[in-house]
């Protein structure tokens, strides 16, 4: 049976085991972690954004605003 990858019961089942992951690695484990989630970089760099993904929560009916994530895109006909 293939795994359906948009089923948030399989999403919230890989944040946890990553955030497991996470927080039972040392620095180099953490960053080993990033590496395998394909960032490159330096090695502080690589582990702040494993960390990022590992720890970042958002709860039902919460609003995130990541328009300052994004730059406007103009098409010209």
């Amino acid at each position: 049976m293939a795994i359906d990858y948009d089923d948030p019961a399989v999403i919230q089942d890989a944040k946890d085991k990553l955030a497991e992951m996470y927080s039972k690695a040392d620095y180099d484990g953490r960053v080993a972690i990033g590496r395998g989630l394909g960032y490159k970089g330096k090695r502080d760099s690589i582990r702040r954004n494993a960390e990022r993904l590992a720890t970042f929560r958002i709860g039902k009916g919460s609003k995130l605003d990541v328009t300052k994530y994004f730059r406007d895109i103009v098409y010209r006909d």
